[in-house]
C-alpha cells in the first residue's frame, strides 16, 4: 500500500467526484509529462506518482479499500477486522465464532466409468477421499440404463449422504458427490493419435 494521500497527490478532497478527480489528474499530467519534462527526474515520479493516485481512486472498489485502511482505528478489534488473517484470529480467539456448529463440506470426487455402462446401466465402485468420513472405503453404484436421448458426454451423478467432510459441534456430515464420467480407453487414444 502506497505511503503517499493520494487525495493530497491529487490536490482534492476526500469526499472529491469522479469528475473532479479526473480534472485535477488531467490537469497535473499536463503539467508533469515527462515529453514536456525530458531532463526533470522529479516530474516523471510526480508524473508516476499522479497516474497511480488517479488508477485507485478513480476506481469505485479500489477507493472503498483505500479509503478503509486509512479510517481511524478505533479499537484491536477493528484493526483485525480490516484483514483476512485478522479474521482468522478473532476466529481462533473468541469461542462464540469457533464453537458454533458448521455443517461438513460437500465433496466431488470423478468416477470413471466404461461408456457401455453409462449407457446400458451397470455397476461401478466409488472410493471414498481421504476427506470423506469413510476416508479409503469403496461404496457400490448402480448406473440406470441412460435414456436413449440423453448423451452420456457430461456423465452421470450420484449423491452419497453424509459422506462428505465431518461436521463440526453437532451439525450434519457434508455429502459426497460421484461424478460417474467416460472412462478413455487405450484404443480410443490411439485412433485420436494415428
Amino acid at each position: 500500500m502506497a505511503t503517499q494521500d493520494y487525495y493530497e497527490v491529487l490536490g482534492v478532497p476526500r469526499d472529491a467526484s469522479p469528475d473532479a478527480i479526473k480534472a485535477a489528474y488531467r490537469r497535473i499530467a499536463r503539467e508533469t509529462h515527462p515529453d514536456l519534462h525530458p531532463d526533470d527526474l522529479g516530474a516523471h515520479e510526480q508524473f508516476k506518482l499522479t497516474a497511480e493516485a488517479f488508477a485507485v481512486l478513480s476506481d469505485p472498489r479500489r477507493r472503498l479499500r483505500y479509503d478503509d485502511v486509512r479510517k481511524p482505528i478505533r479499537g484491536i478489534a477493528d484493526h483485525l477486522i480490516r484483514h483476512e488473517s485478522g479474521r482468522r484470529i478473532i476466529e481462533v480467539l473468541l469461542p462464540s465464532t469457533s464453537a458454533a456448529s458448521q455443517r461438513g463440506m460437500d465433496l466431488v470426487v470423478p468416477v470413471p466409468v466404461p461408456s457401455h455402462i453409462l449407457v446400458d446401466g451397470g455397476i461401478a465402485t466409488v472410493a471414498l477421499p481421504q476427506r470423506s468420513r469413510c476416508a479409503g472405503e469403496e461404496r457400490v453404484l448402480r448406473i440406470p440404463p441412460a435414456d436413449r436421448g440423453d448423451g452420456i458426454a457430461m456423465g452421470w451423478w450420484c449423491r452419497l449422504v453424509g459422506m462428505g467432510t465431518p461436521g463440526r459441534n453437532g451439525a450434519p456430515d457434508g455429502d459426497c458427490y460421484a461424478w460417474c464420467v467416460p472412462a478413455i480407453t487405450n484404443t480410443k487414444r490411439k485412433r485420436r493419435e494415428g
